[in-house]
């Protein structure tokens, strides 16, 4: 494996110099989390409970909602993120309660205001959803809007409540509190699975494709084998969401719609930061499992492992046809440009030495990383080179100035994070460095950042209680704060640690010196 310069291996790449990033894509296509997430805790009644016997400790709301160990402190601290609860303190002894908003809509006890049966309903079409793409092409299936829905559902808020003020169950201060930020947070999945959906199709790129880059909505109804009478609510909704755009007036069968700049450049399969794999990998597997994040939460069970058997999440896909192209095309997209951009923000020169790039990872994703490399990365084909290294077992990590974990320590629990943090110091050179490009918990107080929160929770969704490694550490970790890599930083050897924000990703690099 041949040495090469670190700026040299960036522009051989030919990583575009445009300012299109990929943020707003990956978080609108993790917003069904968001539902899940709410919809879970009106299932289990937490609000409710918080309702009647006053605030609780995470400890207090696991042994009394009887949920797993590893629910918590992430799942309220998930809600408290959302704006669903709100917390006295930080740490162990901090207690949850209600927000405003839940406790005026989403209290059982208040019945002349409960909204929670309703968004039980809402449950039942998100897991319809799941199978959204046939429904746009099922010629003999209704499918009611969910804008109808929604505005059902906004009618019944209002009317629950002008019903509560004649009968004096809501006071004056609560008849200024609102629905409306649970209502967008309920149907915060339908946005979402629309572009899960339109990356499945291949939406983007059939527009691109096109001479003049825009079509009209028969056409693309013809193209991808829609019923018209889908198609145009659905392109709609994609213009609202932001991820197309329309010449023409909604409704107009005339209309012409053509990407936007970020969908033309990250979404199109023929582009080289194609990061729709990642899209197509959520529709086929991770949105159809957080409908089961009740169970995960009671007993941590993975929705996607092989129920009944030793075998994990990847032992269950590996099998299925292109599951493996999907998930090194995603990823190994949104990890590129995350390191492109830190590339372009940290001063990579002043390390001289030849940094070797390899693809870390299980047997079964080899070929597909290999062909990922050939088709978009031509140049440095026969220098960045897949292989499979144990790091956990092997002793110790290969030799560098620059050693780079991209989330790598997100898949694990505590303790095999922090091994792997002191095999980087004990591998690295005096002034050498380690760079984690990871999901952090962007405040330490676990207050505000659900992006990073949630994605906690999708990690426990898909791997459940696992356990495994040189440690028998958590299988599919959890994320992880700022101070909390810095203490492991530290307590390994390293100097100091600087956190290096990275200008339209969803993750931040974490550089610590040696």
């Amino acid at each position: 494996m041949g040495g090469f310069s670190i700026n040299d291996l960036f522009k051989s790449m030919k990583m575009s110099k445009s300012k299109v990033k990929p943020e707003k894509i990956i978080e609108e296509a993790y917003a069904w989390l968001e539902t899940a997430t709410l919809l879970a805790a009106v299932d289990m009644e937490i609000f409710s409970e918080l309702a009647k016997h006053g605030p609780m400790t995470h400890l207090q709301i696991r042994e009394h909602m009887e949920l797993n160990p590893r629910s918590t402190p992430d799942f309220p601290d998930t809600l408290l993120a959302m704006k669903l609860l709100e917390r006295d303190g930080d740490g162990d002894t901090a207690l949850y309660r209600c927000s405003k908003e839940t406790a005026v809509y989403l209290d059982k006890n208040r019945p002349t205001t409960y909204l929670g049966t309703t968004l039980k309903k809402v449950l039942k079409l998100y897991v319809q959803w799941v199978d959204h793409p046939e429904m746009l092409k099922d010629k003999h299936q209704k499918q009611q809007k969910l804008s109808e829905v929604e505005d059902q559902f906004r009618a019944l808020a209002d009317f629950n409540m002008l019903k509560a003020q004649f009968q004096g169950d809501a006071s004056e201060k609560e008849m200024k509190v609102t629905p409306k930020y649970i209502i967008k947070t309920a149907f915060a999945f339908w946005t979402s699975r629309m572009l899960l959906t339109a990356c499945e199709f291949g939406l983007f790129t059939l527009i691109e494709s096109e001479p003049g880059k825009e079509l009209p909505m028969n056409h693309i109804a013809k193209a991808l084998g829609l019923r018209k009478s889908t198609t145009a609510e659905f392109l709609d909704n994609l213009v609202k969401s932001g991820m197309l755009k329309r010449k023409g007036k909604e409704g107009d069968p005339n209309a012409l719609y053509y990407n936007t700049a970020n969908c033309a450049h990250y979404l199109d399969r023929n582009k080289e930061m194609y990061i729709g794999g990642l899209m197509e990998f959520f529709s086929a597997y991770h949105y159809a499992a957080a409908g089961g994040l009740v169970e995960t939460l009671q007993t941590g069970d993975s929705q996607l492992a092989a129920k009944g058997t030793e075998k994990d999440f990847y032992d269950a896909l590996y099998p299925h046809e292109g599951a493996a192209e999907g998930l090194a095309g995603g990823l190994m997209s949104v990890m590129t440009e995350a390191s492109v951009v830190f590339a372009k923000t940290y001063p990579l020169k002043k390390y001289k030495t030849a940094l070797d790039i390899t693809v870390t990872d299980r047997e079964e994703m080899i070929p597909a990383t290999q062909k990922f490399i050939k088709e978009r990365w031509p140049d440095v084909k026969d220098r960045v080179i897949p292989q499979v290294h144990d790091y956990l077992k092997e002793p110790a990590l290969p030799k560098a100035d620059v050693i780079s974990m991209t989330m790598v320590l997100l898949q694990w629990g505590i303790d095999t994070k922090k091994m792997l943090v002191r095999k980087a110091f004990e591998a690295l050179p005096e002034g050498g460095v380690l760079v984690v490009v990871d999901h952090f918990i962007m405040d330490d107080a676990r207050r505000y950042d659900a992006f990073g929160l949630r994605k906690s929770l999708l990690m426990f969704l898909i791997h459940g209680n696992q356990v495994g490694g040189q440690t028998g550490d958590e299988v599919g970790g959890r994320t992880f704060t700022c101070g909390e890599y810095r203490s492991w930083c530290l307590e390994a050897g390293f100097k100091r640690v600087e956190m290096v924000p990275l200008p339209g990703q969803p993750m931040p690099a974490g550089v610590a010196y040696k």
